[in-house]
């Protein structure tokens, strides 16, 4: 029953921050997308790739490849007569271009790119990698989140101090059941190992238990562990504080 309490406020926490983060779908390739979107919001001060090679968010495979087609037939770096750090910059643009194409035929990653067009860029992202294997993982964060985070942060506090309850009124029936067993032997400095139907081995087994009770008990301090109330949402610490914050303005209200 214990395990299965905790288990269950665990799988609460971590269902709700499942929710949370449901709309962002963090995968490793997203950071790709978000690589291309930013550079090409850069050069073209804008998200929107289907407005570049003026197309609607519905085209297929085959209109995109056409309207790349006109778009390199009219804006190759190299059918333009620049040179110098222009030139370059035109290289990189049309570079990124080129990523942005593939990225829309892409039947993966296209509904990515959908997804943060729609959304935009979020406030912070990082790629790690992860050494061992030789692959980076990324992560980013959205205004909401940031937002939501107290509220996160609350409920893992709440979660944390129910599951302590639990705890702690599981260990003090322990120290009761524990205290029970020791009163029915002598104090450890009074047992006096005498030979008879037990032997030497036993008597140490017995000795050896005793001393351990002792230490259990003296190690969690409970003074009276019969006075420690099973785990209660309205002893949460949180609840607590909403309640009687509720209870000063209803009490104002009324005055």
């Amino acid at each position: 029953m214990f395990l299965k309490k905790i288990l269950l406020f665990l799988g609460m926490a971590i269902c709700f921050l499942q929710v949370a983060h449901s709309f962002e779908y963090r995968k490793t390739l997203d950071m790709e997308v978000l690589d291309v979107m930013k550079s090409i919001k850069t050069f073209k001060g804008t998200l929107d790739w289907y407005k570049i090679f003026n197309l609607t968010s519905d085209a297929n495979k085959k209109d995109i490849i056409r309207a790349y087609r006109t778009y390199s037939r009219n804006n190759h770096p190299d059918k333009l007569d620049i040179k110098g750090e222009e030139y370059d910059r035109l290289v990189a643009e049309y570079e990124s271009l080129g990523s942005a194409v593939g990225i829309l035929k892409d039947d993966i990653l296209r509904p990515r790119y959908d997804y943060f067009r729609t959304r935009g860029i979020p406030i912070w992202d990082r790629k790690t990698k992860l050494s061992r294997f030789g692959i980076y993982y990324g992560f980013y964060i959205w205004w909401y989140q940031v937002y939501m985070a107290p509220f996160v942060l609350l409920l893992l506090w709440a979660t944390g101090d129910y599951i302590f309850q639990i705890i702690y009124y599981n260990l003090a029936q322990n120290a009761l059941v524990n205290g029970k067993k020791v009163d029915r032997f002598p104090p450890s400095d009074q047992i006096i190992p005498v030979k008879g139907n037990s032997t030497i081995k036993e008597l140490e087994v017995q000795l050896d238990r005793v001393k351990k009770l002792d230490r259990f008990k003296v190690l969690f301090l409970f003074e009276d562990p019969a006075s420690v109330p099973k785990a209660s949402f309205d002893r949460i610490v949180l609840v607590r504080f909403l309640k009687k914050q509720l209870l000063t303005k209803t009490n104002k209200k009324v005055d």
